[in-house]
C-alpha cells in the first residue's frame, strides 16, 4: 500500500533550495547592477531636462515577453508636457551598462570603420540617452530632438566615465552613421 504525505527526501530539499537560491542570487545580482545604470542615466538625463528625471531599464522578464520596437520613449500629456521617465530598450541599457563598466577605458575610435558589438552597443545607448533626454526637456519633435541630442551627447558620455578622447568619435558617428540609420521622421539637422 503507497504511503500518503511523504515528505520529498533531504536531498531533494536541499537541492531545491540550492537552485532557489542560485536564481535568487543572480536577480538580485542583475537588479543591483540594473538599478546602478539607471541612478546614472538618470543623473545624466536629469542635467539635460533641466528637472529630476529618471531612466528605467527593463528586466529580464520584459525582455523575454515583450518585443521592443524603439530604443526608447518618453510619454507626454494632452498639453505636450513630458512625463518624468523615459523608459530605454534592453539593448540601449546593455550599452549604458558596459559604458558604465569600461566608460574611463573606452576608446571608440573604432567607430569609424568596424568596433566589436559592446562598443558599438554602448555608443547607441550613450546616443539613445542623450535623445530621450530631449525628449525629456520638452521638446516632441524626433528631428528637432535628435538635432539637439547632438550637442548634448559628450556630456551624456562623459557621465558615464568616457575620456574627452572618446567623446569625439561618438558625436563624429552619432552625426553621420547613426543619423543614416535613422528613419525620415529623425532626420533634418
Amino acid at each position: 500500500m503507497p504511503q500518503a504525505n511523504r515528505l520529498p527526501e533531504t536531498r531533494t530539499l536541499l537541492i531545491a533550495a540550492t537552485i532557489v537560491a542560485a536564481l535568487f542570487s543572480f536577480w538580485t545580482y542583475d537588479h543591483g547592477r540594473r538599478a546602478a545604470v539607471e541612478r546614472r542615466a538618470s543623473a545624466a538625463a536629469s542635467l539635460i531636462a533641466g528637472r529630476q528625471v529618471h531612466v528605467h531599464c527593463p528586466g529580464h522578464m520584459h525582455r523575454m515577453f515583450l518585443k521592443e520596437i524603439h530604443e526608447g520613449s518618453v510619454r507626454f500629456n494632452a498639453d505636450g508636457r513630458p512625463s518624468d521617465d523615459t523608459k530605454l530598450s534592453g539593448g540601449a541599457c546593455d550599452g549604458l551598462r558596459y559604458a558604465f563598466d569600461h566608460g574611463a577605458t573606452m576608446n571608440l575610435q573604432c567607430l569609424a570603420y568596424h568596433c566589436p558589438k559592446e562598443l558599438e552597443q554602448a555608443a547607441m545607448g550613450l546616443v539613445v540617452l542623450a535623445h530621450e533626454s530631449v525628449h525629456l526637456r520638452g521638446v516632441m519633435d524626433e528631428a528637432k530632438t535628435e538635432c539637439e541630442a547632438r550637442t548634448h551627447v559628450v556630456a551624456v558620455a562623459r557621465q558615464f566615465g568616457l575620456t574627452e578622447i572618446a567623446t569625439k568619435p561618438l558625436a563624429y558617428w552619432q552625426e553621420t552613421d547613426w543619423a543614416d540609420m535613422l528613419a525620415d521622421q529623425y532626420k533634418g539637422c
